[in-house]
């Protein structure tokens, strides 16, 4: 895993303030710089396409975003997205929902919750009627303690009807990045809760995944020290971000598991220099992953602070470390970097055709072609939470 030691502590302490207000990222972490290292042959790496554009950095290490003007043009398609701690849905064509614009992600809330409760992570089942997310109540205060956790909920997407799906097994777990199994027939599903000593003082967190059977109930842990669960299409592995909190040096990982025989890989190795890995997507085909990565073997970058927006130049606020979409392949070769837009937190989805990648961050909603690199801003609003697509 890599080793990056002066980062841990800072990355435990901001999992537990994290925890308090249900963010799922830990990725923020102090201006550091990205050595460039060399591949081993079976995991070269290609250079960035030629069309890609690049940040303006200041002398103060602000980076700037420079991206194409927003023009919505032929997009198509429906999208779910987090806006105001509610699930919205956005797109094209969808009737009484206003369409998404070169301004706003249009759409309509799906969800309507309290001001102190949040919902993230929305995800659309392979029927398209359902959509799993997840749900954190108000906080609650029980023997002089505030109590704040996360569920995984359904919505009815016909019927508007929502319900609990995956209820936390504590009062302070927090469920969240649901995730359907191609057939429908179970949820995934990440878990995060305090480890507490004797005295119920906090002395580190458990992370994991789980896996809910719909048709029995039956849920069981599959990995821990894991999140993000996305499996491949033909349901048999599972893809996800290690990340160790049970050595408390959260050390950031890439892999796959077996589904059936429990086994692990590295789908990208420690010494390819990526200091965080966020929001893999798989393929349709199944034969590639996209993720938002930070660092990586090619490129360097500090922290960026906020700059001003200038036209279409685009200043970024970001949560912690600026990411750029990359590509591999599920056996572990052919990486390359898609993007070098340092964005804050994209998020991506795949085309139904698997020639576009269709992604919300920060500072925008975009499309780029995956086998030529061409970016296209469809809109200047941004968001954070979670992102579903589907044509």
């Amino acid at each position: 895993m890599n080793k990056f030691p002066y980062i841990a502590t800072t990355l435990f302490v901001l999992t537990l303030i994290l925890s308090a207000c249900g963010d799922s990222s830990t990725t923020a972490a102090p201006s550091t710089t990205f050595s460039t290292i060399s591949t081993r042959p079976s995991q070269t790496t290609q250079s960035s396409p030629a069309n890609a554009l690049t940040p303006l950095v200041g002398p103060d290490g602000q980076i700037t975003v420079v991206a194409p003007t927003a023009t919505v043009g032929n997009f198509k398609g429906s999208f779910f997205y987090v806006k105001n701690n509610n699930i919205w849905q956005g797109g094209i064509g969808l009737p009484g929902i206003p369409p998404v614009s070169t301004t706003k992600l249009g759409g309509i809330a799906l969800t309507n919750v309290s001001a102190l409760a949040i919902t993230k992570t929305p995800a659309l089942s392979p029927d398209g009627q359902t959509l799993a997310y997840a749900y954190s109540p108000d906080p609650e205060i029980k023997n002089g303690r505030t109590i704040i956790g996360q569920d995984i909920m359904t919505l009815d997407l016909k019927t508007k009807a929502a319900k609990v799906l995956m209820e936390r097994q504590e009062p302070d777990m927090f469920l969240e990045d649901p995730a359907w199994s191609p057939d429908g027939k179970y949820l995934y599903a990440s878990y995060r809760s305090p480890e507490r000593d004797k005295t119920g003082a906090v002395i580190g967190q458990k992370v994991g995944i789980q896996r809910l059977e719909l048709a029995t109930g039956n849920r069981e842990t599959l990995v821990q020290d894991a999140r993000e669960p996305v499996p491949t299409p033909d349901g048999k592995s599972l893809v996800f971000i290690g990340v160790a909190a049970s050595t408390m040096t959260f050390d950031y990982s890439f892999k796959v598991l077996d589904l059936a025989t429990k086994q692990e890989r590295e789908l990208i190795k420690p010494e390819l220099n990526f200091l965080s890995y966020y929001f893999p997507r798989i393929s349709p085909d199944g034969q590639w992953v996209v993720f938002a990565g930070v660092g990586g073997p090619e490129y360097s970058a500090n922290s960026p602070t906020a700059t001003p927006s200038i036209g279409s130049v685009q200043g970024l606020a970001l949560h912690g470390m600026p990411y750029d979409l990359w590509l591999i392949k599920t056996d572990g070769t052919n990486l390359r970097r898609l993007t070098v837009l340092f964005e804050d937190q994209p998020m991506a989805s795949w085309s139904k055709d698997g020639k576009q990648i269709i992604f919300l961050a920060g500072q925008g909603f975009y499309t780029v072609e995956v086998d030529t690199g061409k970016l296209s801003k469809k809109s200047d609003e941004g968001a954070h939470g979670g992102f579903d697509y589907r044509e």
